[in-house]
């Protein structure tokens, strides 16, 4: 029943993400994000706003034992997959390291592994542009599946750096 509860928490976290996505993208300012651009005050804004998603997911967490439960893939993939790796790796850095600041058994592997999130989220935006194909960059379904396999991904760090103690 605990697994359930948590994973409605989660879900009640992501619906409040998305909202306030969905409100911003509609303001001037974001209207930008929503195409792909190589300018630089669109990548810092790209920046900002999905290390504050990052680090809201980590603030937003549940704590379970010595350990977070939390949506901060999803400001690290979405930096990436939106701004690119450069972009994708910086808000993985930010927010990794915050989650390493606040200490816990996991910390380590948890700021690698927004790091790496980041950066894969970028690594699919470079492919999809590459490929000619840009409006994949905005797909839910894009997202939702490199979200996936970054949540595996971070488990698999978890796991492993976990595994050395």
């Amino acid at each position: 029943m605990y697994e359930f509860n948590l994973v409605l928490l989660l879900l009640q976290q992501m619906c409040v993400f998305l909202v306030i996505a969905w409100l911003m993208s509609k303001t001037r300012l974001f209207i930008p994000l929503m195409q792909v651009t190589v300018r630089l005050p669109h990548k810092l804004l790209c920046y900002v706003t999905f290390s504050i998603f990052c680090i809201m997911g980590t603030y937003f967490g549940l704590h379970i034992e010595d350990s977070i439960a939390n949506t901060r893939a999803i400001g690290a993939v979405m930096g990436g997959l939106l701004g690119g790796p450069v972009v994708g790796g910086l808000v993985g850095l930010t927010g990794g390291l915050h989650r390493y600041s606040m200490g816990g058994m996991t910390a380590l592997s948890c700021m690698i592994s927004t790091i790496v999130e980041g950066l894969l989220g970028g690594l699919v935006h470079s492919v999809l542009i590459r490929r000619g194909r840009p409006d994949k960059v905005f797909s839910p379904l894009t997202a939702g599946a490199i979200t996936c396999v970054a949540e595996l991904v971070q488990m698999l760090i978890i796991f492993t750096d976990s595994q050395a103690v």
